[in-house]
C-alpha cells in the first residue's frame, strides 16, 4: 500500500464487505454457488 491511500482502502474494505454479503446471498441460494466461490476467493486474493 503506498502511503496515503488509506481513505481509499477503508472504501474498498466496505465495497468489498458488500460484495461478500451479495456473493453470501447467491450462494444460499445455491445455484451460482460455484461462480459465487470463485468471486470470493478472488476478492480475497485481491485484498491481500
Amino acid at each position: 500500500m503506498r502511503y496515503g491511500a488509506g481513505k481509499k482502502s477503508i472504501k474498498m474494505k466496505r465495497d468489498n464487505l458488500n460484495l461478500l454479503s451479495k456473493t453470501k446471498e447467491l450462494l444460499s441460494s445455491g445455484r451460482f454457488a460455484r461462480k459465487s466461490f470463485l468471486v470470493i476467493v478472488i476478492l480475497e486474493n485481491l485484498k491481500n
